[in-house]
């Protein structure tokens, strides 16, 4: 089994954001100064690395998406929307299970709030996958040596 990139993981959480929303922008990592309020961000928080025996590792991959609505003409958010819209992002990751690539990853943590006009969702993920094949190390490939007799 091949190992996962980070990449695809966001490609599928980006995934079941624009099946259920395909009108609104995903933005990735960076979110620009001037961004659509009707959108999505995904942002990857930490990738946690340990020892998972002598043949794998144990990946805990965590992430914020935040959920942004449109601002009124007084430049508020409706709240109720807010809320509506965090239960529906919750709802996405409620089966337990992350569709990547070939595999099922199982969601260890899922949990919301609503901050400074945005939904948020913490996700976390956490799975084993394949050790990182060891880097080659260096040999020497010609030695020169010269015997000096006095």
């Amino acid at each position: 089994m091949p190992m996962l990139e980070a990449n695809e993981i966001l490609d599928a959480i980006n995934g079941l954001l624009v099946d259920k929303w395909p009108d609104r922008v995903v933005y990735c990592d960076d979110v620009p100064q001037d961004f659509t309020r009707k959108s999505f961000a995904i942002l990857e928080d930490i990738i946690k690395v340990e020892d998972g025996g002598p043949d794998c590792v144990e990946i805990t991959a965590s992430y914020t998406i935040l959920g942004y609505l449109p601002k009124d003409r007084r430049g508020h958010v409706d709240r109720l929307g807010l809320n509506r819209l965090l239960r529906q992002i919750q709802d996405l990751f409620r089966g337990g299970r992350l569709f990547v690539s070939d595999r099922a990853l199982p969601i260890t943590g899922c949990s919301g709030s609503i901050e400074q006009g945005a939904a948020f969702v913490d996700l976390e993920l956490t799975f084993y996958d394949d050790r990182a094949p060891a880097e080659p190390k260096k040999t020497m490939q010609y030695i020169q040596m010269k015997t000096q007799v006095e």
